[in-house]
């Protein structure tokens, strides 16, 4: 995935009556749009080291105000969003519970398909990658919130049980 380029990004003008200084309404909006709490730091027009940008940037996410227009802004988002979290969820589930076995060549699943040919041009073999399991597993702790130190450091097992849990599902079952 590309890299958001956040001089390039739309911000709404912010409002007259907004607790936020034009540079912290900057930040917030960035930030929604890229993740990124450094390069939003930066772009919003605050000065400093990489390394200053990058802490500097992560504390104003904890800052009353800015994380209360955050959760506006992503309210907003969601509102306007034809998904839920549930979908989004539901999208890495499928990636972590497909077998191989079950994604043919042409499946959303397939991140690299490479194929071998013979001397006569025929097909002798066709390999396919997989979307990273781990990868959708990851994203799904992150949409969940269980991707947190909390967890002990077995994030992996913890929201891979949890999920089966929910779906009714155990380890077993899922490998036949």
């Amino acid at each position: 995935m590309e890299a958001v380029d956040p001089s390039k990004l739309k911000i709404p003008r912010r409002p007259k009556r907004s607790d936020l200084t034009e540079k912290e309404w900057r930040f917030v909006h960035l930030y929604a749009l890229t993740g990124n709490a450094t390069q939003s730091y930066r772009h919003a027009g605050y000065k400093g080291a990489a390394n200053v940008c990058a802490v500097t940037g992560h504390r104003m996410l904890r800052k009353p105000k800015i994380a209360a227009e955050l959760d506006r802004v992503f309210d907003r988002i969601r509102e306007e969003a034809e998904f839920t979290l549930a979908d989004l969820v539901g999208f890495y589930e499928e990636i972590v519970f497909t077998p191989i076995s079950h994604v043919d060549e042409d499946s959303w699943m397939v991140e690299e398909k490479r194929e071998t040919y013979g001397e006569e041009g025929e097909l002798r073999s066709c390999n396919l990658k997989m979307i990273s399991k781990q990868f959708a597993l990851q994203q799904i702790g992150k949409l969940t919130g269980l991707d947190r130190d909390s967890l002990n450091g077995e994030v992996g097992d913890t929201l891979l049980d949890l999920i089966r849990d929910i779906r009714g599902t155990s380890k077993e079952k899922e490998n036949e």
